[in-house]
């Protein structure tokens, strides 16, 4: 996953934070078939990638200026 610094278009990174991959099998969750497996005894699932550096207020920031966190 980039850095949160490495993120030059914020549309970009926001379609990206809203569309993670599975942690388990880098797929998309349309594409996941995780749910199909067995691990260790238990039923697979689609276990979503988030981006721990994400910060919601300063991406809208940058995607609009109208954007003002709290509102």
């Amino acid at each position: 996953m980039p850095s949160y610094d490495y993120w030059e278009d914020p549309i970009d990174q926001m379609i990206e934070y809203c569309n993670p991959n599975c942690d388990d099998c880098e797929e998309p969750e349309g594409t996941c078939m995780c749910a199909t497996y067995v691990f260790d005894g238990k039923q697979g699932s689609f276990e979503p990638r988030f981006d721990s550096t994400f910060n919601f207020d300063h991406v809208m920031s940058r995607i609009s200026g109208a954007y003002k966190a709290g509102r």
